[in-house]
C-alpha cells in the first residue's frame, strides 16, 4: 500500500496497481534505448570522420539534425495526444519503434565507400534525420506511457525512479564497454 495525499491535504492509502513485473521491464527498456541512443551519438561522428568528412560539415548535419529533433519531438507528442490511430495508444508506437530503430541505425552506417563526398553528405544528414524520427517514435511515447499506467503518483514517480535507474546502467555499458575492445582482440583495423 502506499499512502498519497487526496486534493484536501489529507493521505488516504492508495493499493498499488501495476505488478513488480511490470514495474521492472518498464525500467529494463531504458536499459536498451540508451544503449541504442549512446552508441549511435557517441560513434556517428567518428564514423563520418572516418567517411571523410570535413568537422565543420559534420557540425552543420549535427546541428541540422539536432534543429530537426526540436521540431519533430513537440509535433510528434501533439500528433500522438490529438490522434489515436491503434488499439493502444502510446505502445504501438513504442513498438514499431523497436523495428525502425534498428532498420535507421544500420542505413546510417551502412553507407557505401563509393560514394562522393556530397553523396555521402545527403546520406548521413538524411540517415541521422530518419534515426531521429525513429528514436522520436520511441521515446515520446514511453514517457507518455507511464502516465497511462497508474493514476497514483507515488507509483508514476516510482516508475520513472526506475526508468532514470536503468538508463543510467544503459549508459554505463555505453561508456565502459569499449574499455574492454582490447581486452578481447578488438582494436583499430587500419
Amino acid at each position: 500500500e502506499i499512502k498519497q495525499a487526496t486534493e484536501t491535504g489529507a493521505t488516504e492509502e492508495v493499493v498499488a496497481r501495476i505488478p513488480k513485473g511490470e514495474k521492472f521491464t518498464f525500467g529494463f527498456y531504458f536499459i536498451g534505448q540508451l544503449i541504442m541512443y549512446g552508441m549511435v551519438s557517441s560513434y556517428i561522428s567518428l564514423f563520418m570522420t572516418e567517411s571523410g568528412i570535413a568537422a565543420f560539415v559534420i557540425s552543420a548535419i549535427l546541428f541540422v539534425a539536432k534543429v530537426w529533433d526540436a521540431v519533430n519531438d513537440p509535433l510528434f507528442a501533439i500528433f500522438i495526444d490529438k490522434k489515436q490511430i491503434f488499439k493502444h495508444k502510446y505502445l504501438s508506437w513504442v513498438r514499431i519503434s523497436t523495428v525502425l530503430i534498428p532498420l535507421t541505425t544500420i542505413f546510417v552506417f551502412i553507407m557505401p565507400d563509393s560514394f562522393g563526398n556530397t553523396a555521402k553528405i545527403i546520406w548521413l544528414l538524411i540517415g541521422y534525420m530518419l534515426w531521429d524520427l525513429a528514436y522520436t517514435i520511441c521515446d515520446v511515447p514511453i514517457h507518455a506511457l507511464a502516465t497511462c499506467m497508474t493514476d497514483n503518483v507515488k507509483e508514476r514517480d516510482g516508475l520513472f525512479i526506475k526508468k532514470t535507474v536503468f538508463g543510467y546502467i544503459g549508459v554505463l555499458i555505453v561508456l565502459f564497454v569499449p574499455m574492454l575492445y582490447p581486452r578481447i582482440g578488438w582494436g583499430p583495423t587500419a
